[in-house]
């Protein structure tokens, strides 16, 4: 950040740069207007745009050169509504989203600032992007009002259909959605307070809209939106909008789907008062001017569209066992990932001393971590779906509590090497089974793995039982991913067998959930259809200084281990070897 006096003399190397044209820098009494913005310093000119004359201010705050320049069209009504500029001026010349600022160079920001604010108003005189009004609807629907945008839980398809406005005490608008239990689903069945509800329309516009110059503020006038709307309904929707507005009412809300050139629909809301004569977009009447009604979209396609790859994770199913460190970790990971259809299974209940490595901390002592779980995510994650089993594994399989047929990926993070050799071998002996996932980590943070059992793949070799060398009956099995060397015991206790656990950080519990947590979110979406096992590998030298040996495999560079994913397997596997 630069000091006032900086300030003051870059302005004046900018007006005499000459791209202001006619130029000052203002006295600070006459900076008034830009207070609310924090303008601290700023230079007026004129310019010539598509041959008219423009006056331009260009502001600096405290922040410069950190922040871009504010830049305004002084009397922006004498140039109509153009897009991108707002109502008092302020052009939106450049996004801040991403944005790299050469502090260094305040000048040339400066210049490249009013440079790009020129261009803009530009190309909104001459009509180059007046499309732009149609993608960014929603932005400049909310600046024509002063009022908190309300939420909105309604789904922009291409369905014209009755939606419910829930209302306060005052019949105030409170939300709009397609029906009450879409705001349900939205919180998870969590704060979602029932309040009177009034019916509303949804509307949706087809793409001939995109053909038309349009600005919102048109949409203001009764008469115009009438004709505007009706012009651009299909032949279908139009019947159904008269038959679903042709009674009186005294308010009427409609929501508007409006086509984005970039794809997709904006929404934006109307709220017409003392209403006679039918819906007021067809052939009722309204003696006050229509509110405008910005929203806060809360709809499944607005929620899954920041998280890439989401919107086709929401229709897949996931099966998890374990809900432990590894396991607490995971499941939270696939929720925000978008996996909405989740099914948790873990017949323990959390207790105090996993406090510290795992997700649900001291508040969920002695509560089953299915539920607690559940819990959690809801308070985290909308429109999720969690099933609950307090059970073990081997008991939903034997009795058939769980149906595989409907799970896309089963996920073993349980930690039992046993039970996990048993359900590995129960999912490659089903008719239909979900795909396998098993997750391990081992102690005193010396590594973690994640191998997929591809089980939907036609003659797919590799599972968790190619992993173990020692047959049935010889001994004891080791696990050949193992980075700790064979036959040691690395289980601790504090007060006797009643205390006893395995130790680890919750650090190396949540990288453990990562990895699996790629690897199933790749296999998901299609990216891996193959059954790899993968590694992350811990510093090998707090673990010999304990005492304890490292195996021949941590002494493989992480491009070796990675690039040997596939050689674990065993082709005389007694359980994927045998597979047609």
């Amino acid at each position: 950040m630069i000091g006032a006096r900086d300030r003051h003399e870059l302005l004046e190397a900018l007006v005499a740069s000459g791209k202001l044209g006619p130029a000052r820098v203002m006295r600070t009494d006459e900076l008034a207007w830009g207070k609310a913005r924090s303008v601290g310093a700023a230079a007026e000119g004129h310019v010539e745009i598509g041959g008219r004359g423009v006056a331009l201010r260009v502001g600096l705050c405290a922040r410069f050169p950190l922040a871009l320049p504010q830049i305004f069209v002084v009397l922006p009504e004498t140039l109509g509504a153009l897009p991108h500029v707002e109502h008092d001026g302020r052009i939106c010349y450049r996004s801040s989203e991403g944005l790299l600022l050469d502090h260094r160079a305040p000048l040339l920001i400066l210049e490249e600032a009013v440079d790009a604010a020129i261009q803009t108003v530009a190309a909104g005189v001459s009509g180059a992007n007046w499309l732009d009004f149609l993608d960014e609807l929603e932005a400049y629907w909310r600046q024509l009002t002063g009022a908190d945008p309300l939420p909105c839980y309604v789904e922009p398809d291409d369905r014209l259909r009755r939606i419910d406005v829930g209302r306060s005490s005052r019949g105030k608008p409170a939300f709009i959605a397609d029906s009450f239990a879409e705001v349900r689903a939205f919180w998870n069945g969590r704060s979602a307070t029932h309040v009177p509800l009034s019916a509303a329309h949804y509307v949706p516009l087809t793409s001939t809209v995109l053909e038309e110059r349009f600005n919102p503020r048109q949409l203001l006038s009764q008469e115009w939106a009438r004709a505007f709307v009706l012009r651009h309904l299909s032949r279908e929707n139009l019947k159904e909008f008269e038959r679903l507005g042709s009674k009186d009412f005294p308010r009427a809300l409609v929501t508007l789907g409006v086509p984005r050139p970039s794809g997709g629909k904006g929404l934006i809301a109307l709220d017409y008062h003392e209403v006679t004569g039918g819906n007021p977009l067809l052939h009722g009447t309204t003696r006050q001017p229509v509110r405008v009604v910005a929203v806060d979209r809360r709809d499944r396609a607005v929620i899954v569209a920041r998280s890439v790859g989401a919107l086709h994770l929401s229709k897949r199913r996931v099966a998890l066992v374990g809900c432990g460190a590894v396991g607490g970790h995971l499941a939270l990971l696939l929720a925000r990932a978008g996996v909405r259809h989740l099914t948790l299974i873990d017949p323990d209940k959390l207790t105090a001393g996993n406090t510290l490595r795992h997700v649900l901390g001291h508040s969920a002592i002695g509560t089953p971590k299915v539920d607690a779980m559940k819990q959690e995510i809801a308070g985290k994650v909308p429109y999720m779906e969690i099933e609950l089993h307090r059970k073990r594994i081997e008991q939903l399989l034997q009795s058939r509590e769980i149906d595989l047929g409907k799970i896309d990926l089963l996920l073993y993070a349980a930690g039992d090497p046993t039970v996990g050799l048993y359900v590995n071998e129960q999912m490659h002996r089903a008719t239909s089974a979900p795909a396998l996932l098993l997750t391990w980590l081992e102690p005193h943070g010396i590594g973690g793995h994640a191998l997929l059992a591809n089980t939907l793949r036609a003659g797919a070799r590799g599972c968790f039982e190619c992993l173990f060398d020692s047959p049935l009956g010889e001994g004891e099995r080791r696990n050949r991913a193992d980075f700790a060397g064979p036959d040691q015991h690395f289980a601790k206790d504090v007060s006797g067998c009643a205390t006893m656990y395995t130790p680890y950080a919750d650090l190396d519990a949540a990288r453990t959930a990562e990895l699996a947590a790629r690897l199933a979110l790749d296999f998901l979406q299609g990216r891996e259809v193959g059954h790899p096992l993968l590694s992350w590998k811990g510093d090998g030298s707090a673990f010999r200084a304990a005492g304890f040996r490292t195996s021949d495999r941590h002494e493989l560079g992480e491009t070796q281990l990675h690039g040997g994913r596939f050689d674990y397997v065993r082709e005389a596997c007694v359980v994927c070897g045998c597979r047609p």
